[in-house]
């Protein structure tokens, strides 16, 4: 990945190696849930995995199901074990799964 420093005034551009994948954890209004939305910042699909800290917020994980939010707003169930969500996602696609 290469980022451009003030390319508008003639700066220059600079290597560097950071993560392809970016990610945020929100927890529901009512605490009844939890929200994580990953995004692919490479030009390659990648797959990858994190751990929704259920216990942590007090979740009862077995009576908690997991989505993916679709690009038309609908869900898909996706599969998690022991709070592991496993994943792929396309160049620069973001993902963003529900748990309630």
């Amino acid at each position: 990945m290469e980022f451009k420093r003030n390319a508008q005034y003639g700066g220059t551009s600079f290597p560097g190696e950071y993560p392809a994948c970016y990610g945020a954890l929100w927890r529901r209004a009512d605490g009844a849930g939890l929200a994580a939305a990953v995004a692919n910042v490479s030009g390659q699909t990648i797959g990858n995995r994190f751990v929704l800290p259920v216990a942590e917020y007090a979740l009862e994980a077995g009576k908690l199901k997991l989505s993916r939010l679709n690009a038309d707003g609908s869900r898909s169930d996706w599969p998690m074990t022991d709070g592991t969500v496993e994943f792929q996602l396309a160049p620069f696609e973001l993902a963003v799964f529900v748990l309630e």
